[in-house]
């Protein structure tokens, strides 16, 4: 209850429901109040449906990081 309690103080009504429900529903009952809280924060700042944004380029780590294949001696070339 002070997990349900927290999340309406900070986030109001619907955001805490609506957590709770998607944290049953995608099953993650292990740590309900942590996965609760990170899916509030993620509906009241941009929402579930938001896709992820695209993250910087690691061509250059994986180039550089990643083993290079055993034929051919040639290096890693992402596609």
């Amino acid at each position: 209850m002070r997990m349900v309690k927290d999340l309406l103080d900070r986030y109001g009504l619907d955001v805490a429901v609506s957590s709770l429900q998607e944290a049953i529903v995608r099953r993650r009952a292990d740590g309900l109040s942590v996965n609760t809280a990170v899916i509030a924060a993620r509906v009241a700042g941009y929402g579930l449906d938001t896709a992820a944004s695209p993250g910087p380029d690691m061509r250059l780590y994986d180039e550089a990081l990643l083993p290079h294949p055993t034929t051919g001696g040639e290096p890693y070339r992402p596609q």
